[in-house]
């Protein structure tokens, strides 16, 4: 067993300068964000648990200071949503530790190999979405309202995943990482999927993070394409707002919106300490909307997880994007950190008035994405090591 074993890591460190160990949570994760939205939290504990059990794996959890406030917000949010009686909170924070436990893992032992090669394997489960998004819109084309869903439970979750496939493609095409004929017409196809989607801000954060990527990767011809081509769309619906049904209804939705955002903000006080733990929303009474979340990450954070919860996960994420700044700024010629910046902004803009991060297929999706960054760790202590020994 320990010689197949051997012989296999052999293998992956020759493709991907890493351990077969690392491959195979690689790929199954990226499994988990295109599976059934059932399938998915099945192969997360799956993954989750053998990280955290075996010992070639779990040292690796406790390498970066970020990695301590995580596991004491979920740790957190687990006890305040257990003393609470929040049975989904208590779930859910299991869960995300679960997706935690594979973030910080793939972050540990991420190579430039590998993520290309997840990047690609992204790009190719797109093909499958958009085949299906063909079959279902047009086994639905008797329903104007109808979009498409697909295995992801709702619409918004796959128009999040589509637009952070965009965003790959485009750093593709931006680094010439490949074919560009092929990155265009995987995005083209992405688009047409999300239209059908119907979601509206997945639009937006498909514009946020694009204009974000080819500004830090310092592609300006390309950025004044797709600005020109955002122009005519734009131009296009308000000619013709027949195309987008969905923008007849965008009053509802705000008023909507509104009526969460003022009930959140009302019940904050009730929970201001530690809050009740994940989808705290859904445990309030006497709210006007019925829904699971704040559709606010700020009045999502204070309400579920209160002051102390928000200044953990606030503490994790900037030590996080402090080292991504940091490998930005040393790293000119690599882009693997434009690409997390650029899903970053994308995702805290549609952030503003919705979470389509929490749940599970965009939270594992977004997690291979975020792991990127010890790529380019490994390439700073590579080039810090050379410059000691030169000493």
């Amino acid at each position: 067993m320990k010689t197949t074993i051997n012989r296999l890591n052999g293998f992956a460190n020759s493709l991907f300068a890493t351990d077969i160990y690392t491959v195979i949570i690689c790929f199954l994760s990226i499994a988990a964000a295109f599976s059934h939205h059932k399938i998915t939290p099945l192969i997360i504990y799956a993954c989750g648990i053998f990280i955290a059990v075996f010992k070639e794996t779990q040292k690796e959890l406790f390498k970066f200071k970020s990695s301590y406030f995580a596991f004491a917000f979920l740790i957190l949010s687990m006890l305040t949503a257990y003393f609470n009686n929040n049975t989904k909170g208590i779930s859910l924070s299991f869960l995300f530790l679960m997706i935690t436990v594979i973030g910080i893992y793939l972050r540990s032992k991420m190579t430039k190999e590998l993520f290309e090669v997840m990047l690609n394997l992204i790009c190719f489960c797109c093909i499958i979405v958009f085949i299906g998004c063909i079959i279902s819109k047009i086994a639905n084309l008797n329903v104007p309202s109808y979009r498409s869903t697909l295995w992801f439970y709702n619409s918004n979750y796959l128009g999040s995943i589509l637009a952070g496939c965009i965003l790959i493609c485009a750093y593709k095409i931006a680094t010439k990482k490949g074919k560009d004929i092929i990155y265009y017409l995987i995005a083209f196809g992405c688009a047409i999927c999300l239209y059908f989607t119907g979601s509206m801000f997945a639009f937006l954060e498909v514009f946020t993070g694009v204009s974000v990527l080819l500004s830090l990767t310092k592609k300006h011809r390309l950025l004044r394409w797709f600005l020109a081509i955002c122009v005519f769309g734009l131009l296009f619906l308000y000619l013709v707002p027949e195309i987008f049904p969905r923008l007849s209804e965008s009053n509802i939705t705000t008023d909507n919106r509104i009526l969460i955002w003022q009930d959140t903000i009302d019940h904050i006080p009730d929970s201001f300490i530690f809050g009740k733990g994940f989808f705290t929303y859904r445990t309030l009474t006497n709210v006007r909307y019925l829904t699971s979340h704040a559709h606010n990450f700020i009045l999502e954070l204070l309400l579920s997880f209160g002051v102390v919860g928000t200044v953990l996960i606030g503490i994790c994420f900037t030590l996080y994007f402090r080292s991504l700044i940091i490998c930005n700024r040393l790293l000119r010629r690599s882009h693997i950190n434009a690409l997390i910046l650029a899903v970053g902004a994308a995702v805290l803009l549609h952030a503003t008035t919705d979470m389509t991060m929490l749940w599970s297929q965009t939270a594992i999706f977004y997690a291979v994405i975020m792991s990127g960054l010890g790529a380019e760790e490994k390439t700073v202590a590579k080039f810090r090591n050379a410059w000691r020994n030169q000493l």
